[in-house]
């Protein structure tokens, strides 16, 4: 579990918590503002969830859907629940757009539109701009609160 949330750098990039669910901003970014949604205890397979768990991940798909909208307006959110490298319960959180979106003068594309995204990171994501999304959504969602 330590190994996930440093990978994903979990706390540092959190964004929400939902009941057991947390919302944080994914590090590597395939779109902008992709996030990633993890339980926060030790859990391998969905089966495991609780009743609880499993009504707080409705109510953390609605949270992030609000988030995205306000921030970025995407098409779509995929999300997808691989968990192929990482035995922990968490979805990669896309969001998808038809256009290309600019953030703070830059334009990014999703080259991957209307196909499955192959999660590779966006041409020109660094450190400073995953810190640029950040913040962009945490000031997007304290404007509209």
């Amino acid at each position: 579990m330590e190994a996930f949330n440093q990978k994903f750098r979990v706390e540092e990039l959190l964004i929400a918590r939902v009941g057991a669910w947390n919302i944080s901003l994914r590090p590597q970014q395939p779109t902008i503002g992709s996030l990633i949604l993890s339980l926060s205890r030790k859990c391998p397979s969905f089966s495991e969830l609780t009743e609880q768990e499993a009504i707080e991940l409705g109510q953390s798909f609605k949270e992030i859907e609000k988030l995205l909208g306000r921030a970025f307006s995407p098409q779509k959110i995929n999300y997808l629940a691989l968990m192929m490298v990482d035995n922990q319960v968490h979805y990669h959180v896309l969001p998808r757009y038809a256009a290309p979106i600019v953030v703070d003068g830059v334009e990014y594309e999703d080259k991957c539109w209307p196909l499955p995204h192959n999660l590779e990171p966006i041409d020109g994501a660094n450190e400073s701009i995953v810190t640029l999304i950040f913040d962009y959504i945490m000031a997007s969602n304290e404007r509209k609160n």
